[in-house]
């Protein structure tokens, strides 16, 4: 940091040396407290096969249904994490419904008119097994299986 200095009838710079020391130590530590915070936010979910699970986009190929239960079981892992985390973890959901402060991400379980029908989103909800999460001012609150 340099301030301006009047002495007679010129400027000179006089030059802040140890306030530059701090103002680097503290962009430092922010730079660190800011990635540090990111690697605690990822979702991990021991014995949860992501890949698999991105994999089965629809529930065609079954495998996302015994995976429903492993993501129930770890609801208290997933609430409070944000929409971004949770498209990370799950990748895209099938449908985004979004109801005044309230958005839900729909991920399906099981077969269904998905699998047959390529117009199944102009038809409306498919009839299978559905994971559901409430999300309100982009953070997940209440996690919820749909039965058909």
């Amino acid at each position: 940091m340099y301030i301006m200095e009047k002495t007679a009838h010129c400027y000179k710079k006089k030059i802040l040396m140890q306030n530059d020391k701090y103002y680097i130590i503290l962009w430092m530590l922010l730079a660190f407290s800011l990635s540090y915070c990111r690697a605690d936010n990822n979702i991990t979910i021991k014995g949860f096969n992501q890949t698999a699970w991105q994999r089965d986009s629809l529930g065609c190929l079954r495998t996302r249904e015994s995976m429903g239960k492993v993501l129930q079981s770890n609801m208290n892992v997933l609430i409070g994490h944000s929409s971004s985390e949770l498209k990370a973890f799950l990748g895209s959901p099938n449908i985004i419904h979004t109801r005044e402060s309230v958005t839900i991400y729909t991920y399906f379980l099981e077969p269904g008119r998905q699998c047959h029908d390529k117009n199944w989103k102009e038809k409306g909800y498919t009839e299978c097994l559905q994971i559901l999460f409430f999300i309100e001012k982009d953070k997940i609150k209440v996690m919820d299986l749909i039965y058909p």
